[in-house]
C-alpha cells in the first residue's frame, strides 16, 4: 500500500529504524502488524443503582481512577421491573450513564469494585472490544428500547411487567421522558432468540436494538431470567 511505502522510504522515524534492524524484510512485516494491531479506545457505560448517592459514588470511584477520561455523565430515576427470587420486582432506580476515554473492560472493572448490588447490571453497546461471556456470538445480549406516547405509567408498567413475567426479557427499564406529555421509553435487556418473540407480539412498539456486552454475572443472568428452566435465580 501507498502509505507503507511512504514509511519505508523514510517519511517516518519508525519505518527507518526498523529498516536499519532488520531488513526491508522483516521492516515491512513488522509495519504491517503495527498498522493491524488492536488499538484501545474509550467506551461509554450503563449501570443503575438504588439511588442517587449509590450512583455518585461509582461516578466518584470512577473519577479518581481515571481523572478526566470520564466524561458526560447523566443519571435519571427509572422503575425497573426484573425477575429475582421467583417473581417479577419492581424497583425504583436511578441509571447512570456515562462516557469516556478508557475501554469498556477497565471501566466494567472499577465498577464492579465499588458498585453495592450483588449482580449489578454494567453494560456498554458490544461494537468493539471483547464481548465479556458472548461465547462466540455476537449479538447474543441485547438492549431494546421503544418510546410508548399518549399513555399511562400504569399502562406501560403493566407491558413491562408482562415482558418479564413471560420470559421475553429479564430486565425492563421506564423512563418517563422530560418535557413531552404521557410519554414514557422502554429499555429491554434480552437475548437474541427473545427478540423475535417481543417483536412478534408487541408488533405495534418500534424497537431500535443495540447488541449489549456487559459483566459475567449480569449477562449469565440474563440468560437464565430469559429461560428459567436453566436454573433457578
Amino acid at each position: 500500500p501507498f502509505w507503507l511505502k511512504s514509511l519505508w522510504l523514510g517519511s517516518s522515524s519508525m519505518g527507518r529504524i526498523a529498516a536499519a534492524m532488520l531488513g526491508k524484510r522483516w521492516a515491512l512485516a513488522l509495519l504491517a502488524s503495527w498498522a493491524t494491531a488492536p488499538i484501545a479506545r474509550g467506551d461509554f457505560l450503563i449501570t443503575t443503582t438504588s439511588d442517587k448517592e449509590s450512583a455518585m459514588k461509582v461516578v466518584t470511584h470512577l473519577r479518581d481512577t481515571f481523572g478526566e477520561k470520564i466524561e458526560n455523565v447523566h443519571m435519571t430515576e427509572i422503575s425497573a421491573f426484573y425477575w429475582w427470587k421467583d417473581k417479577v420486582q419492581e424497583d425504583l432506580e436511578v441509571r447512570t450513564t456515562l462516557d469516556s476515554e478508557v475501554p469498556f473492560d477497565e471501566l466494567r472493572d472499577a465498577t464492579m469494585a465499588v458498585h453495592p448490588y450483588e449482580v449489578p447490571m454494567i453494560i456498554s453497546a458490544a461494537g468493539g472490544g471483547t464481548l465479556i461471556g458472548n461465547k462466540g456470538q455476537s449479538g447474543l445480549y441485547l438492549m431494546g428500547s421503544a418510546e410508548l406516547n399518549s399513555t399511562t405509567f400504569d399502562v406501560v408498567s403493566g407491558i413491562s411487567q408482562e415482558l418479564v413475567e413471560v420470559q421475553f426479557a429479564g430486565c425492563v427499564q421506564v423512563e418517563k421522558l422530560e418535557g413531552v406529555d404521557d410519554t414514557y421509553k422502554l429499555w429491554i435487556k434480552t437475548i437474541r432468540t427473545r427478540k423475535e418473540d417481543i417483536v412478534r407480539e408487541f408488533g405495534g412498539l418500534q424497537f431500535s436494538w443495540t447488541p449489549l456486552r456487559g459483566n459475567q454475572a449480569y449477562l449469565e443472568w440474563l440468560e437464565k431470567a430469559v429461560d428459567r428452566g436453566r436454573g433457578e435465580l
